[in-house]
């Protein structure tokens, strides 16, 4: 999952020059459908194909195949707030 996290941020922080001027919400709900990919990508491999039973969302509303679910999309939706955040904190840093 560290893996996953990783790449997670690597592309929020690739992505967030592109989407700087774009509204929070806009930028929160690219980010989160980011995630929501990465993590039904990476549920795919490992949880449905590998059997590793990382995390099952199957009791959770409005979920698809259990490894994506709209609650957890709304975290990765509100999480974005503060790594777009640290994103252009960290470019600002970096320039310097």
């Amino acid at each position: 999952m560290g893996i996953t996290g990783g790449l997670c941020l690597s592309t929020l922080y690739r992505v967030s020059e592109a989407v700087r001027h774009w509204r929070t919400g806009a930028r929160c709900a690219l980010g989160s459908a980011i995630i929501t990919g990465y993590e039904l990508a990476v549920g795919w491999l490992v949880n449905l194909k590998l059997g590793w039973d990382v995390w099952d969302y199957s009791d959770l509303p409005l979920h698809f195949r259990g490894q994506i679910c709209l609650l957890y999309s709304t975290i990765w939706f509100l999480l974005c707030i503060p790594i777009f955040g640290l994103c252009y904190l960290l470019k600002r840093h970096h320039r310097r």
